[in-house]
């Protein structure tokens, strides 16, 4: 599914969400709209929330994720070149041997060359 596909699919969900609240409860957009404001003031003020303590905690989650990207991919790195010991050398594939072209066959089917 692309984000554009989820994207839309969101936003028809939260009007038609709005549409059956307005028109099942009698209320007027402004008023649903006020009371999403004092709900999430109420939450903030709960949880002791301030922009700028979100904005530093996003902001060291971010650079703890980044370091443990980069922790894990040097992990990866190092367990892949150790499998291929102390061998420095470039592999090269030598396109000039000669060999026939054999077809791939089916899987569990005994291969058999034509003459």
């Amino acid at each position: 599914m692309s984000k554009s596909s989820f994207l839309l699919g969101v936003i028809l969900g939260g009007a038609a969400a709005t549409a059956a609240a307005i028109k099942l409860m009698d209320t007027t957009p402004q008023q649903l709209k006020e009371a999403a404001v004092e709900k999430f003031d109420d939450f903030m003020e709960a949880n002791d929330f301030d922009a700028d303590t979100l904005k530093s905690r996003a902001a060291s989650s971010v650079d703890d994720l980044k370091q443990r990207g980069l922790d894990l991919a040097n992990r990866a790195n190092s367990k892949f070149n150790s499998d291929m010991g102390d061998e420095d050398e470039d592999f090269v594939v030598d396109n000039m041997v000669e060999t026939p072209y054999e077809k791939p066959t089916e899987v569990f089917m005994p291969h058999k060359e034509e003459k």
